[in-house]
């Protein structure tokens, strides 16, 4: 009612209640739908409502406002030269000038510390729109303005867009996620920078523990690398570097353990692979620790050093990176298959000579690694552990797990509502159950998965199924029910009084969904209608048969509801009682009910026309028995009296109007040949 600009952004398929439940100062929390299509997104009810409310994540904090610009306005170049011209002194910052909106002016025409106007600048990763700033501005030390829309460094944690998402910028980082603690938080919804604390699992090592650790800390720094597995981790090496020199080690002499390199000056090289009889250096080299800044200049000296003692040096280097030396560098997709990159080197290396072509193709002929066993053992030995990856427990076996307990769960109690506090080795299948409903409702669910999933009886992606079942089943045990539906009045204990509220809010939703044209879903439909008695509506039976009563009371009374009273009992029915509940719940009366009660005689919504119309069927009772309608107020009993007063009233009080109580008066009194005007 207060904020209905709020209310249209209520997702009602998220949430279970409506709007008309909650004051606009509530701090419930509720999902709220993305009037931009972007996917819905939770917030307080107080937060959406307030002066300054918070809107979807998604959706970018402000647009540039673009400052119009006149073309008539004159250039003041009396002070300007090539010792302040912007093309000439910041021709960074000219780069970005927009030649089309400030046309004809150009960078030539304005100085480095001009702050007369506003120029439009463009973005300089093409993906938002000019935006105006001053010349002074955009060139000033500390803190230039740049463009509005493009993320600052310390607002990553804060504001997270697609460029700086943990899902997207790093899926390494999000396979080590643990999903079931870190609920209800995804790695779509943090970015790089973010300094919150979330659980990671070790994939190296099933036996090492979970450990706590912030997304900042894991992903790293331009000056810091990121951290991993307290309890494990590979020193000074890569698993891609190890299962390259496994492969190699089939055509070239090198050593399982870091290699060195002897250069000029007696100064031992560390190198990734080396075959000192060939006097060949192969280096692998990963985007995340060669891209950082200055990598390349490390690489390129590194390289010098050791080609200047005569080491043929070969860089395997990831797809983001520029080569070294295009002679003798190849680059590799990111994240490529080791399979792959090993093909790629053995090809490259034939083509230099260090390698037959007749080897080179046996190799690409086989289709797959010739040395996994060799590499499995050298990454076992650095970390510590005889277990090889072949043997480990990887991400699916545990969801294989967490499988077959919700199979066998399902099979000794016939149901999916799966309570709180069952754990599979430290997981709880209850929190694993709604993991994989989020997954499949984002689409993140693997069709296999999906398909084993539905096999199971009684399962459903539906995220309310659990809760409706739950509320089912508190309901059906907290009453007895007759074949009327009638409530166990003895026991009125907190727990009937939450089972009637349940109840209570169920018809309320599906009369709420019924209204905008669905209903609920067909099983919670139907679950319902199988207990005996139940009704949508509970009160249209007991309606009816009031409506029965009524009609005989007027029938056999020869009256009409006019005079019945609040208290009145007739035939050991409350009729009175009924009359002012009717009137009071008018609203919440479907337009049926409203219909039939207004076509009972005397029927009136306002108690006090009722009131009137009881005093003139009195006054025309009065006439049938006396045979005039002019009670007298000296003689006659107390109700004569009362009756006298009332006519004298609103004779005077209605006296040259002509509404329906004026005419209903004047015919009762011509009838009695009585003249009012």
């Amino acid at each position: 009612m207060c904020r209905p600009d709020v209310a249209e952004d209520w997702d009602y398929d998220k949430n279970e209640d409506t709007p008309a439940e909650f004051t606009v100062s509530s701090n419930a929390w509720k999902w709220w739908i993305c009037r931009e299509g972007h996917p819905s997104f939770e917030r307080k009810i107080e937060q959406r409502t307030r002066k300054n409310p918070l809107k979807c994540p998604e959706c970018p904090a402000r647009r540039p406002v673009l400052v119009p610009r006149s073309d008539a306005d004159p250039l003041s170049t009396a002070h300007l030269h090539d010792g302040n011209r912007l093309s000439m002194c910041r021709p960074d910052v000219a780069e970005d000038w927009d030649y089309d909106k400030n046309y004809p002016h150009t960078p030539d025409d304005v100085s480095v510390s001009s702050s007369a106007r506003a120029w439009f600048w463009k973005c300089p990763t093409g993906k938002h729109p000019s935006y105006p700033s001053k010349v002074s501005t955009r060139t000033r030390e500390r803190f230039p303005a740049k463009c509005p829309e493009c993320p600052r460094r310390p607002m990553l944690a804060f504001r997270v867009t697609d460029e700086n998402r943990l899902s997207i910028c790093r899926p390494d980082l999000v396979r080590s996620w643990n999903k079931e603690r870190n609920l209800p938080l995804t790695p779509e919804q943090v970015s790089l920078a973010s300094g919150k604390t979330v659980i990671w699992d070790c994939l190296d090592n099933p036996k090492h523990p979970s450990w706590p650790a912030a997304v900042s800390d894991r992903v790293g720094s331009a000056t810091r690398e990121g951290t991993g597995c307290p309890d494990c981790s590979l020193v000074r090496t890569s698993r891609p570097e190890l299962r390259l020199k496994a492969e190699l080690s089939r055509f070239l002499t090198v050593d399982p353990e870091p290699n060195k390199a002897l250069v000029d000056g007696g100064v031992r090289e560390e190198v990734d692979i080396a075959d000192p009889g060939r006097r060949l250096v192969v280096e692998f080299d990963g985007a995340y620790f060669h891209g950082r800044p200055g990598g390349l200049e490390r690489d390129i000296a590194k390289t010098r050093r050791l080609r200047d003692s005569g080491w043929t040096v070969v860089r395997v280097r990831e797809h983001s990176l520029t080569k070294v030396d295009p002679g003798f560098d190849i680059t590799v997709d990111k994240d490529a298959h080791p399979y792959k990159v090993a093909v790629a080197v053995v090809e490259h290396l034939a083509l230099l000579g260090f390698i037959s072509a007749t080897a080179a193709e046996t190799y690409v002929q086989a289709g797959a690694l010739q040395a996994k066993e060799l590499s499995d053992a050298w990454i076992a030995e650095r970390l510590g552990s005889a277990v090889s990856n072949a043997e480990r427990d990887s991400v699916g076996d545990k969801w294989d797990r967490m499988h077959a307990a919700l199979e066998s769960f399902q099979a000794r109690f016939g149901h999916c509502r799966v309570p709180d506090g069952i754990l599979v080795q430290g997981v709880d299948l209850r929190t694993w159950c709604y993991s994989q409903r989020a997954a499949h409702r984002q689409g993140k669910l693997a069709e296999d998965r999906r398909q084993r999933l539905e096999s199971i009886p009684s399962w459903t992606f539906d995220a309310l199924s659990g809760k409706f079942w739950d509320g089912h089943e508190k309901f059906q045990n907290t009453f007895n029910w007759n074949g009327a539906g009638q409530r166990n009045p003895e026991a009125e204990t907190e727990e009937v009084h939450e089972a009637r509220r349940w109840a209570q809010k169920l018809r309320e939703r599906r009369r709420n969904r019924l209204a905008e044209g669905r209903d609920l879903p067909a099983y919670q439909v139907e679950a319902m209608d199988a207990l005996p008695g139940w009704s949508w509506t509970p009160r249209d039976s007991r309606f009816e048969e009031q409506i029965d009563v009524l009609v005989d009371y007027c029938h056999r009374l020869g009256t009409t509801l006019a005079s019945v009273k609040d208290k009145d009992v007739w035939d050991g029915h409350k009729i009175g009682m009924w009359v002012t509940n009717w009137r009071s719940s008018r609203p919440r009366l479907t337009v049926e009910q409203v219909s039939d009660l207004e076509a009972l005689p005397g029927w009136t919504w306002s108690k006090n026309a009722d009131a009137w119309a009881a005093k003139l069927a009195a006054l025309t009772d009065f006439g049938k028995a006396h045979g005039h309608v002019t009670p007298s107020l000296m003689n006659g009993d107390e109700h004569e009296h009362a009756l006298a007063r009332w006519k004298h009233k609103y004779k005077s009080k209605l006296r040259g109007q002509d509404n329906e109580r004026a005419r209903r008066l004047r015919e009762l009194l011509a009838e009695y040949g009585e003249v009012w005007p």
